[in-house]
């Protein structure tokens, strides 16, 4: 697959998974337009991180499930290479679109701790993506004694099923 192929690939399933990622924080996997209508409900707002007015258990677990939802958001992008920098930024103002609109639309609980675990699913992504790409960089096939090709054709390689591509290298002796 050449690499045009591998990019366009990677930004379709981006646009998918952006698009799953509204229809599970905005609409919460609704199918149905009266479910998501919001014209009987209130607007609410929380601005104080990790603060719940009423105590139920699941807290921690929204937390988690927020951290995780964003890890797929800094991996692609660090397929599309993007600066760390710009990928967090990105990261923060698409969980700041995402909390806006369930306000404006009154799909949801504009929360702050949101915003906060939101963006930082997006920088452990980014480091879980530099994390692959040394372990990749530096392992050996199983078994064959031989390195594996470094950088990020290495695990993008293993991402699309491809055999990297041979080195060849002069003999030294001539």
């Amino acid at each position: 697959m050449s690499n045009d192929k591998k990019l366009n690939l990677v930004k379709i399933l981006f646009g998918i998974y952006c698009i799953l990622i509204v229809w599970i924080i905005l609409f919460k996997f609704s199918l149905s337009i009266n479910d998501i209508t919001g014209l009987d409900k209130i607007r609410n707002i929380n601005l104080i991180p990790f603060y719940y007015s009423n105590e139920v258990s699941g807290h921690f677990k929204e937390v988690l499930e927020n951290l995780l939802i964003f890890i797929p958001f800094a991996i692609y992008l660090k397929m599309l290479n993007k600066d760390n920098e710009k990928i967090i930024l990105y990261g923060l103002i698409f969980s700041l679109v995402l909390e806006i609109s369930q306000f404006i639309f009154k799909l949801g609980a504009t929360d702050i701790t949101d915003l906060i675990t939101n963006s930082m699913g997006t920088v452990i992504g980014v480091y879980f993506y530099i994390l692959l790409e040394k372990i990749f960089k530096n392992s050996k096939l199983v078994g064959t004694g031989k390195k594996v090709p470094t950088g990020n054709a290495t695990w993008k390689s293993i991402i699309f099923n491809e055999k990297p591509t041979p080195v060849k290298v002069k003999n030294a002796i001539t």
